[in-house]
């Protein structure tokens, strides 16, 4: 969810809440998960505002690699996440990342850096018919 709407959705739960609607009521009218309602029902302003702000300065689990990562990536541009990640793991053996988490990590440095993924022309051509063995 981009930032700019944050703040609304908040505010939609709270003035719900006010009029008395149950949280999966307000799940159901926003769109929106029960547990995001959940989360959000009893904070304040100034605590929503501090979540907003942890959310802003969290760390990435793959952020100490990030440079190794884009060279690879800029150097074979055909790159795969679970390569990235095979590679991440032989030379750091230690490494508990899951699959997804690097998935997501190489596609935000492709973004990022401008780094497209350069798409493989698969060769082949007609093969004559083989005869039929029994």
């Amino acid at each position: 969810m981009k930032k700019e709407e944050r703040w609304p959705m908040y505010f939609a739960i709270q003035e719900q809440k006010r009029l008395g609607l149950g949280k999966s009521q307000v799940a159901r009218n926003l769109e929106i998960s029960r547990n995001t309602v959940i989360k959000f029902w009893d904070l304040t302003v100034n605590e929503y505002k501090e979540f907003l702000e942890r959310l802003e300065t969290r760390s990435k689990k793959l952020e100490a690699f990030e440079a190794e990562i884009v060279s690879w990536l800029r150097k074979y541009t055909d790159l795969s996440a679970a390569q990235v990640m095979d590679w991440l793991k032989e030379r750091y053996g230690g490494l508990e990342v899951a699959e997804s988490t690097v998935r997501n990590y190489v596609r935000g440095l492709r973004m990022e850096y401008g780094i497209p993924m350069a798409k493989r022309m698969r060769q082949y051509h007609a093969v004559e018919e083989l005869p039929f063995v029994v």
